[in-house]
């Protein structure tokens, strides 16, 4: 029976087996997080290669430190902030030399097998609004609604992996939501309010 990454008994469990050199303990751990540390980080580096990257770094990390968890955060929470550092190491080595990509390179449209043809294009163009609404966020509110929408961390995971007050964090998710809906409906042809 394959245990998900909510079950933190099983992850705390994994830890302590990594602590103490159990390389099958990190082969377990693994392939539950690394594709969406990989999206996380693809989101903020918009490069596969980077993002791989600190996939790598993250569980290279993750051996290392497995001895120091102490438990006061989720092993989730726990990964995340390595993996949010990791990025932000990253970005602090290639700020300079690299332009910011279009955030439409980042997700697929919301498209389904079972629409016809005019939905497939309403639903593209929905799609599409809201991406450009997402990427006209400032990047604190674009970091933390990406990490709810595409990581699935609660408010209280993004406050404990970005370090600042759980207030904040519900502050900015509030905005970054109105902002976008806002957006998309000014697009629509809509009224911007909600």
């Amino acid at each position: 029976m394959d245990k998900h990454i909510d079950d933190e008994e099983y992850l705390r469990g994994l830890l302590r087996r990594i602590g103490q050199s159990d390389e099958r303990a990190l082969g377990e751990l693994m392939p539950k997080f690394n594709v969406i540390i990989a999206r996380f980080a693809w989101n903020k580096l918009r490069s596969e290669e980077d993002a791989e990257e600190v996939v790598v770094d993250t569980f290279e990390a993750v051996w290392k430190s497995a001895k120091s968890f102490e438990g006061r955060s989720t092993v989730s929470t726990w990964i995340f902030g390595i993996a949010e550092r990791r990025v932000l190491m990253k970005l602090r080595s290639r700020r300079r030399h690299e332009d910011q990509v279009d955030i439409d390179e980042v997700t697929e449209p919301l498209v389904s097998e079972y629409m016809g043809p005019a939905e497939i294009v309403l639903a593209k163009e929905r799609d599409d609004f809201f991406k450009d609404c997402v990427s006209k966020l400032t990047t604190a509110h674009r970091d933390c609604l990406m990490l709810q929408l595409e990581v699935g961390l609660t408010d209280a995971q993004i406050a404990e992996v970005i370090a600042i007050s759980l207030g904040t964090i519900k502050t900015r998710l509030h905005h970054a939501k109105l902002n976008v809906t806002r957006c998309v409906r000014r697009k629509l042809g809509l009224s911007d309010k909600p």
